[in-house]
């Protein structure tokens, strides 16, 4: 799983919050540093920001499934959103969120 977040505050707490004995998590502040990990390894999921100061969380997902087209896409925010942006298939957090509910996101 990759994290990004560019606040690296937030990025540390969301990572600590869905970290699991059975979940790691590579955690990034920049998308593009987050792109070349995923092109060298295995990621099955992408939560993402939405709001980053080099490329939104939209254009995010979308060069990383570029990388890997079957991957889960969770995006993140903690403003109100325009979700009709998303792809129907990706899952959308308002921050902050409980474990409880990225893991409803993870089903």
């Amino acid at each position: 799983m990759i994290l990004v977040d560019n606040d690296i505050d937030i990025l540390a707490e969301i990572a600590e919050l869905i970290a699991s004995d059975t979940r790691t998590v590579a955690t990034f502040t920049n998308p593009t540093r987050a792109l070349l990990y995923a092109k060298s390894n295995r990621v099955d999921t992408l939560v993402s920001d939405f709001d980053m100061p080099d490329m939104d969380g939209v254009q995010f997902a979308l060069a990383f499934l570029d990388i890997n087209p079957s991957a889960r896409i969770i995006i993140m925010s903690g403003r109100l959103l325009d979700t009709s942006t998303l792809l129907s298939d990706w899952r959308f957090l308002s921050k902050p969120f409980s474990l409880e509910q990225f893991e409803r996101c993870m089903i």
